[in-house]
């Protein structure tokens, strides 16, 4: 506790002296966006379970903004980041002890990778979004929910709603991580894992799990990512069910290429 009230004080006095909480807002926007956000509202996951634990959280640790893709976006209580910051401002506990008892616990959720914990944000996302802007080491929070490394054996759930969501499904069935194929005309269904998974986002499509697994090796540098890539054809992602007399050509000539 007593290194955030020095981390508190130290913020307080950098916004008093740029000018007002929304211009040092703005530019701690700025400054974040560098690495903005990844979405962690896992959609293909494992092993869930309920926490319910109260933890110090590392600040650094939560790399998911909620529904926001930018750090200090979607605010749709208008001016909620800048009362957080000016409340700060305008304390006059030499221990902050208001401002923290009305910030309450974060609420966040565990996903667990083979270095160490990241977080997703839960239902605290303009308190999350400012903790973060504030610099602050650690901030207390509620872990709701907990999502494991992933195990053979493992029922997983796997959404099949978009084109690109169920032609890698096909392809991590065909390479033998999973026990089924996607059924024809379902938009999820829940195989069983045939391999260990070292981390809960490893059933994403390529490009969400290797976004994911950036943000992660910031904050564990020493990470090495030993998950295959599923490549699945992009051309054929983009075509529509019934193709143009145009798209037809296409296909034909990439057949006679090949």
């Amino acid at each position: 506790m007593t290194e955030m009230i020095e981390e508190l004080a130290q913020v307080k006095s950098e916004v008093v002296a740029f000018g007002t909480a929304q211009e040092w807002l703005d530019s701690r926007w700025v400054q974040m966006n560098v690495n903005p956000p990844v979405p962690l509202m896992t959609r293909n996951y494992g092993s869930q379970r309920s926490v319910n634990e109260t933890i110090n959280v590392s600040v650094d640790l939560i790399v998911d903004g909620g529904e926001a893709l930018e750090w200090g976006g979607v605010n749709n209580r208008g001016d909620s980041y800048r009362q957080i910051v000016q409340g700060l401002v305008d304390s006059e506990d030499p221990d902050f002890g208001d401002w923290i008892s009305r910030m309450s616990r974060l609420q966040v959720f565990r996903h667990q990778g083979p270095n160490g914990p990241i977080y997703e944000t839960g239902d605290s996302r303009h308190r999350v979004h400012t903790v973060k802007a504030l610099r602050l080491t650690q901030f207390p929070a509620r872990v709701v929910d907990g999502y494991e490394p992933l195990v053979a054996g493992d029922e997983v759930v796997i959404w099949t709603d978009t084109n690109e969501r169920r032609r890698h499904a096909e392809a991590i069935s065909q390479r033998g991580w999973i026990d089924e194929a996607p059924p024809a005309h379902s938009k999820v269904f829940s195989p069983r894992l045939k391999v260990d998974l070292p981390y809960t986002w490893a059933l994403e499509p390529d490009a969400d799990r290797r976004l994911i697994s950036a943000a992660y090796t910031r904050v564990y540098p020493k990470f090495v990512d030993t998950v295959p890539t599923v490549v699945v054809d992009e051309e054929e992602i983009r075509e529509p069910k019934h193709r143009s007399f145009w798209q037809h050509i296409r296909a034909a000539l990439r057949v006679e290429e090949v």
